[in-house]
């Protein structure tokens, strides 16, 4: 029996012990044992490569290779063929990696569109040794403002490796070479052996156990060092909260540990694939308070104001002036219309960073600015012409497409800003929007907040680089203005503060040190204050004993030695 087989037989078996209501069966498969390269059955191929089936050296049979004829970015299998979204459908297949000498690759992506759009996106680490992956496909992220739903058809998936861009933003074409095997859509349940998304290391203890997709209470969590889940060394926990994310009761032994959660749903019956994570031997050992959500609730709008002025303080005659005229300024300079993504051999944007620096710094980013201000403005002064002003921009922003230039895939921090901007207008002019007008504001605001929370849950990304503090913390900001408007802003809000004390601060390290030197210090810092400062302003929530934060203050004085020229 070839490890094919026996992946099927375990599918099989799994289904039988777990997956109860499903029957399997086989959608199609590509096996390339015949040789031949499959033509006129669906399989199309990118641009620069020459398509070979040659034999497999680790088992028997064969497996079908890409090799660029040139240097690519991209060496690209396509299916083009009608999948419609099915209870327990996976997608499955084996691939291998060579990149030449001198050039690193970057991912195995898996693109799969919708009326010739993308509409979900998933990637698997480039290796030079066969991997196997195992996709259910619900569990697919809706990033792209598509949602995995019964009866969805999907037109192409794409599969393809891709070079590591040696230059920001920049590609780094390169001859790779791919393979892929045993490529089959089946129903069924996934093979458990393939581990699914990055590892990850959590430097607190207890740690931090999250996952994609909603979960009942009453279904079970396993988490054990041991990837089969042997009964004898396994903790099988009944969860009682919908949130998606679980924290042990006590610290566990530090190590590698596997965990796995049940999914019972429309889409999915039976054991979701196994996330890995590790604990450190030294880690923190911090819980943050629970959030009082109804008593956030209970604050009136503008409830982002105890931020902005914490003292309460009234304005003089001459600020309220200075405010005001400010926010008639940016209402005069009006809404520009936004210039779209990137697109090459655009005449206007020779390279990406033309485009990148005239419309995310100064069109997206910018336009936030203003509406943030105005915001502000109309806040503390109560002027009505002034929050007629924050409204008005408010909507003109909304005219936006949320899925276009400005969206956070083309520009993260850029479109952060957007969104604060758009927050904190509707904070100031809530009461002034018609019902139509809500209605409108807050579809386009979910979107775009959808558009990061979906980026940090689970967090599987960097947890000491400060695109992801951004991320992080405009849900967070969002989630607070918008508690007891939008019900799943409370799950926003729990899941950022999750993020931010598991994940983010134990990070940093634990004497308040920074790895970047007085100027990302301050500049990252910052970030990390303004999240702990909306907790603690809104939220009533004082996050400022944790030990990393409490002593971070002090780093500047190390980097100040006596009678040194500066602080460096």
């Amino acid at each position: 029996m070839n490890g094919f087989s026996l992946r099927i037989a375990v599918s099989i078996l799994g289904l039988a012990l777990v997956g109860a209501g499903v029957t399997p069966r086989e959608i199609w498969r590509f096996d390339f044992e015949d040789g031949a390269v499959p033509e006129g059955k669906g399989l199309t191929y990118g641009k620069g490569v020459e398509v070979t089936v040659v034999p497999r050296k680790d088992i028997e049979g064969g497996c079908l290779q890409l090799a660029a004829t040139k240097p690519i970015v991209f060496a690209q299998l396509n299916l083009d063929m009608p999948v419609t979204i099915e209870k327990n459908l996976i997608l499955a297949f084996d691939h291998r990696e060579e990149i030449p000498d001198g050039f690193q690759g970057a991912y195995l992506g898996m693109i799969f569109n919708k009326d010739g759009k993308q509409a979900f996106w998933h990637s698997d680490r480039i290796s030079a040794d066969w991997r196997h992956v195992e996709l259910p496909l619900a569990t697919l992220k809706p990033q792209f403002g598509v949602e995995m739903e019964k009866g969805l058809v999907l037109n192409r998936i794409q599969l393809y490796a891709r070079s590591k861009d040696k230059k920001a933003n920049g590609d780094s074409p390169c001859e790779l070479k791919v393979w892929f095997d045993n490529v089959r859509l089946y129903v069924g349940n996934p093979d458990q052996s393939a581990l699914a998304g990055p590892p990850y290391t959590c430097h607190n203890n207890p740690p931090l156990f999250d996952w994609h997709g909603k979960m009942d209470p009453g279904q079970r969590l396993q988490y054990s060092q041991d990837p089969s889940f042997p009964t004898d060394q396994t903790t099988v926990v009944t969860i009682t909260s919908p949130r998606p994310f679980y924290i042990p009761e006590k610290p566990l032994k530090p190590g590698i540990w596997y965990f796995r959660r049940e999914i019972s749903s429309e889409l999915f019956e039976g054991w979701g694939n196994i996330q890995k994570l590790t604990i450190p031997e030294r880690t923190h050992s911090y819980r943050p308070p629970t959030l009082d959500m109804a008593a956030i609730i209970a604050k009136p709008h503008p409830r982002l104001l105890a931020r902005h002025r914490p003292d309460g303080k009234p304005l003089s005659e001459s600020e309220r002036a200075t405010q005001i005229r400010r926010a008639q300024s940016y209402l005069k300079l009006g809404v520009p219309e936004h210039p779209g993504p990137y697109v090459k051999d655009d005449p206007r944007w020779p390279n990406w960073i033309d485009w990148y620096g005239k419309v995310a710094d100064k069109t997206t980013a910018r336009y936030g600015t203003h509406l943030e201000r105005t915001a502000k403005a109309a806040m503390v002064t109560q002027d009505k012409a002034t929050i007629e002003a924050a409204k008005t921009l408010l909507l003109a922003a909304c005219e936006w497409d949320p899925k276009g230039g400005s969206a956070a895939r083309y520009g993260d921090l850029q479109a952060a800003s957007l969104l604060k901007g758009m927050i904190w207008s509707y904070d100031a002019c809530e009461a002034q929007l018609s019902p139509e007008e809500k209605e409108r504001v807050l579809a386009i605001l979910k979107e775009r907040i959808l558009q990061f929370y979906t980026r940090i849950r689970p967090f599987r990304i960097n947890p000491a680089q400060n695109h992801p503090w951004k991320k992080n913390t405009i849900v967070a900001e969002s989630a607070l203005a918008l508690l007891g408007v939008i019900p799943e802003a409370e799950e926003w809000l729990d899941v950022s503060l999750q993020n931010f004390t598991y994940r983010i601060l134990p990070s940093m390290g634990f004497d308040g040190e920074n790895q970047e030197g007085i100027s990302y210090w301050a500049y990252g810092v910052g970030m990390l204050a303004n999240y702990a400062d909306l907790m603690l302003l809104v939220a009533d929530t004082n996050l400022y004993d944790h030990p990393w934060l409490a002593q971070t203050c002090r780093f500047p004085m190390y980097l100040a030695p006596p009678s040194a020229y500066a602080i460096s």
